[in-house]
């Protein structure tokens, strides 16, 4: 009776399991070809961001801008999707044989309903593009942003990305500005603290926080750093989702289970139980908007064990609408001196020639140019 009983199992599992080798070959090929098309439109989407940035008037068409709406909406569909089938993956059981069939079984339909998301979204993508090709969205879009951006082969730049890899040597003038910032998070108040630095744009505000972030001082201070670069578009529930998964990569642990569809108030609680208790620093590099803070205050949970919170941004609102609820320490980047211009321009300049200085015939037209 027993062996008939085993047999009647084994009959009915087996192509259960046959059928599930088959979709997790295919969930793997999707998940490569989605993960692919996540990474051109994002490409696509900082390109818009660029022109719309750099564009003295709105010259878009209602049609082309709910184009642009979808595929942000599809780009983070697609992150969502992503994360639940990385985190299914982190899941699988080391050991093999009855343990491994087990959770085969059980975790056969979030499987499922993984690929049947994937499916989804390769479709609603594949609308979004004929959609786009019917009412000529793509061509509106470039020709109305041509002007802007100079040239539409233009190749979009962040700069954020190379402030990331200056080398030491090349920052000038960022001395006294970056002691002062690690004595506020070093010698600072117990109390959860922002500091944050204010600037104009190309004043090297993300150089200067990376200094700051990667000396010995800050990573022998705090138990846990994290970086996060913050889009103009953002969403709260978006911003949240990449604090928890960066806070669980530096603490070395496995994300929540069901990441991807967790609300605002779940993951603004998870971030906290992760914090609780660590000395921690959260950089947001690049803030502009004004109720930033009104997104993230909450989860950066107030320990009284000198945890910091390090803004970069543009507009001093942002900075002083923290002060509601926390202690601020604001640095203002100020304008290069003479000196210090002069010195910048020429290891640009003449990095790799004329020894790295300055010919005396070119000194006076240097001199002209830093002036400007």
């Amino acid at each position: 009776m027993a062996e008939m009983a085993v047999s009647l199992v084994v009959d009915q599992l087996l192509p259960l399991l046959t059928e599930e080798a088959k979709l997790l070959r295919g969930v793997h090929k999707e998940f490569a070809e989605i993960k692919d098309e996540l990474e051109s439109i994002q490409a696509f989407l900082k390109d818009a961001d660029k022109r719309a940035a750099g564009a003295e008037g709105d010259n878009t068409g209602e049609g082309v801008k709910i184009w642009v709406k979808q595929l942000r909406e599809a780009a983070f569909r697609i992150e969502d999707i992503i994360d639940d089938y990385l985190i299914q993956l982190g899941q699988q059981p080391r050991d093999p044989g009855c343990i491994d069939l087990l959770h085969k079984l059980k975790t056969m339909i979030p499987r499922r309903r993984i690929a049947s998301e994937i499916q989804d979204v390769k479709t609603s993508v594949r609308g979004i593009t004929e959609r786009s090709e019917r009412y000529g969205f793509q061509r509106s879009f470039e020709q109305g942003t041509s002007n802007s951006r100079g040239s539409r082969n233009a190749k979009w730049h962040d700069p954020r990305v190379a402030a990331l890899y200056v080398e030491e040597t090349e920052v000038v003038g960022f001395e006294a500005p970056r002691q002062r910032l690690i004595d506020w998070m070093v010698q600072g108040r117990e109390e959860r603290t922002v500091v944050s630095v204010v600037g104009m744009g190309g004043q090297g505000k993300t150089t200067l926080a990376k200094k700051v972030f990667d000396s010995k001082d800050i990573m022998g201070h705090f138990d846990y750093r994290v970086w996060i670069t913050v889009s103009q578009s953002y969403n709260s529930e978006g911003l949240l989702r990449d604090m928890l998964l960066k806070v669980c990569k530096e603490k070395g642990v496995t994300p929540p289970e069901g990441i991807s569809q967790m609300n605002r108030e779940s993951l603004t609680d998870e971030v906290r139980n992760h914090l609780r208790k660590s000395r921690y620093l959260v950089v947001f590099d690049d803030v502009w908007n004004v109720h930033f803070w009104d997104d993230i205050e909450f989860s950066v949970i107030d320990s009284k064990n000198g945890s910091k919170i390090f803004i970069t941004t543009r507009n001093m609102d942002v900075v002083l609408s923290c002060k509601k609820s926390s202690f601020i320490e604001v640095l203002e980047l100020q304008p290069l001196t003479q000196e210090q211009s002069l010195k910048l321009f020429n290891k640009k300049a003449f990095k790799f020639d004329y020894g790295g200085s300055c010919p005396k015939e070119l000194i006076g037209i240097a001199n002209e140019i830093v002036k400007k």
